[in-house]
């Protein structure tokens, strides 16, 4: 049976695989993308604990994701024009 600490390990080792696999495609204008998306995604979560609004914030962390995809898919189509 894996302990808990053990599985921690393993998870955040996949993770840093995982960046060493993204880092070649990602931008520095694609990292300010993910970024400024990951700030508004803290900013929704602090008015929800405020309570002045009801957002469901794990509706949106796709767009972690796509912020960068968008941002480099603009990027080379702006280069092509």
């Amino acid at each position: 049976m894996i302990s808990p600490l053990q599985l921690s390990f393993v998870i955040q080792g996949g993770l840093v695989l995982l960046a060493g696999l993204l880092a070649p495609f990602m931008s520095t204008g694609a990292i300010n993308e993910m970024t400024c998306v990951g700030s508004i995604l803290i900013i929704m979560i602090g008015t929800n604990l405020m309570g002045i609004t009801k957002i469901k914030v794990a509706d949106f962390l796709p767009a972690i994701v796509c912020a960068p995809i968008i941002y480099n898919i603009v990027s080379y189509l702006t280069k092509l024009f």
